[in-house]
């Protein structure tokens, strides 16, 4: 049943005003109630109608006796109620929305960040590997200029320490790149979730406004 009062009257298929005592009294879906003591008709959400006694019972009445009708300013009142408890849900969505794009926003700025941090270390990668890039390239130049041959036919002591500090450089170089190329899979994963954000954002930056013009048109 609804608590809220609603204003209406129950009547016979035929428009009569109906003895609800004769009821309790000769029908035998209404024999439990108290006739002697009879309060009123009763309808739930539904508009279904019920009869009632003065000692609280009530029971289901027959739907095919009764027409109920209710006064035009109460059935405005009820839409009227409707309708403010369909804005207030509205409302409450909206907000719930808006919350999430804030916290969207908040998450996209930090991915953001994350990804201007990464193209710095893939900058500064950048630049030790053309600065170890010309450093092999010196060592080279100095290996074919300056090789010392020993009285024995090996390779100088010298020459060996360039060879050997070209072959770490080179290594350097292998792990450098492998860096890089860790570093741009990152960047283009992050870029992509940035980019899914960005529409999803979009999305619901374009909802949120349906929403609002909605709840403009309906108030």
């Amino acid at each position: 049943m609804n608590n809220d009062t609603v204003h209406f009257r129950v009547l016979l298929k035929n428009g009569d005003i109906p003895d609800i005592e004769q009821i309790a009294q000769n029908f035998e879906w209404a024999k439990s109630l108290m006739w002697m003591d009879m309060e009123c008709f009763l309808i739930d959400e539904n508009g279904n109608v019920y009869l009632s006694d003065e000692m609280g019972s009530f029971v289901w009445a027959d739907q095919d006796m009764f027409r109920v009708e209710f006064p035009i300013e109460e059935m405005l009142r009820v839409e009227l109620a409707r309708r403010d408890e369909q804005l207030e849900e509205m409302y409450n969505q909206y907000r719930d929305t808006e919350n999430n794009a804030r916290a969207m926003i908040v998450e996209n700025t930090m991915l953001h960040e994350k990804i201007i941090e990464l193209n710095k270390k893939i900058d500064l990668h950048d630049d030790t590997i053309h600065k170890l890039k010309e450093e092999n390239e010196q060592l080279i130049r100095s290996f074919c200029e300056y090789e010392t041959i020993c009285t024995n036919g090996e390779v100088g002591a010298s020459v060996l320490n360039m060879k050997k500090r070209i072959d770490e450089l080179e290594n350097d170089l292998a792990d450098r790149d492998d860096t890089i190329k860790k570093l741009n899979e990152k960047l283009h994963d992050e870029t992509s979730q940035l980019e899914i954000a960005a529409a999803s954002m979009l999305f619901i930056i374009v909802f949120l406004a349906g929403v609002v013009v909605g709840m403009a048109v309906m108030s």
